[in-house]
């Protein structure tokens, strides 16, 4: 299990709020992110390693890394 942080962003790209959760890789973070989308952006964090920005719509405004990509690279 991995912990990831879910912020949730507001209009001028501040946090006005956040879940943590613990689960087992990148794909289940981001669809509870996806899930959790209020009306803003998210990003989705695990510790220290962005893994991707959705927008309101769900997709990834910024490409999304998985852990795989980052250990490759």
């Amino acid at each position: 299990m991995s912990y990831y942080r879910v912020y949730h962003l507001s209009e001028n790209g501040s946090i006005h709020a956040f879940d943590e959760i613990e689960c087992e890789g990148d794909g289940v973070a981001l669809d509870f992110a996806r899930e959790k989308i209020d009306g803003g952006p998210v990003e989705v964090w695990n510790q220290d390693r962005k893994v991707a920005t959705l927008g309101v719509d769900g997709a990834a405004i910024e490409p999304v890394r998985s852990s795989r990509a980052r250990a490759a690279g």
